[in-house]
């Protein structure tokens, strides 16, 4: 799930068409939340892991977070096993975090 948001003084509109075709897994759901309702809801989580990164003005925005295989959401989700950012800084860290979820 790929959430957009407005952080930067110029994200006045949904992502253009260019940068939604940056996230190319066809798997990936994208959607714009002007409220930023998907990172006050990560923000007050309790029990997850606190990102070294990412907070503008009490948002956090360019995180990426994985979750363990077959979580279920409930009242709440389960603790992450990476919530960290910003993603282009990451991505070692989060291909690791992925692998080792996939692997039994």
């Amino acid at each position: 799930m790929v959430v957009w948001e407005p952080i930067l003084p110029t994200d006045w509109t949904p992502p253009s068409t260019a940068a939604l075709s940056r996230v190319t897994d066809c798997r990936a759901i994208q959607f714009w939340d002007e409220p930023h309702l998907v990172a006050r809801y990560i923000r007050d989580l309790p029990n997850q892991p606190q990102p070294d990164c990412c907070d503008r003005s009490g948002l956090l925005w360019d995180l990426a977070v994985v979750y363990p295989p077959g979580s279920l959401w409930t009242a709440a989700p389960p603790p992450a096993v990476f919530l960290n950012g910003a993603v282009f800084q990451v991505q070692s860290a989060l291909a690791q975090a992925i692998q080792r979820s996939l692997v039994p």
